[in-house]
């Protein structure tokens, strides 16, 4: 009887970040969020900075926005000094999903 009432306290728990406020959110108002968040995707070895890439990984719904708005990517700046595959990598999938968006770079 314990096991069972503490998985519905678990349930419960999950259920009720459904009810979160950022849920109720229209995708366009979250996506003009995520482009003031995204001025800037710093591509460097440390991917903290890289915003697009934090707002994909959230959840279904924020990675289907983040990849579908070629805007997030708009703005890039690379350490010229951090020369390995993984950064090149990443760089191709931004300009991949950029699509034809202007893009700004830095160096």
């Amino acid at each position: 009887l314990r096991l069972r009432h503490q998985g519905l306290l678990n349930y419960t728990e999950k259920l009720s970040a459904l009810l979160s406020p950022i849920r109720r959110l229209a995708d366009n108002i979250l996506s003009l969020i995520f482009v003031l968040c995204c001025e800037d995707n710093m591509l460097t070895h440390n991917w903290r900075y890289a915003h697009t890439l934090t707002i994909s990984s959230v959840c279904p719904r924020w990675r289907q926005l983040a990849i579908s708005n070629p805007a997030l990517r708009s703005n890039l700046t690379i350490d010229s000094q951090d020369d390995n595959d993984h950064t090149e990598s990443v760089l191709a999938l931004y300009l991949t999903r950029s699509k034809t968006y202007s893009l700004s770079l830095g160096l």
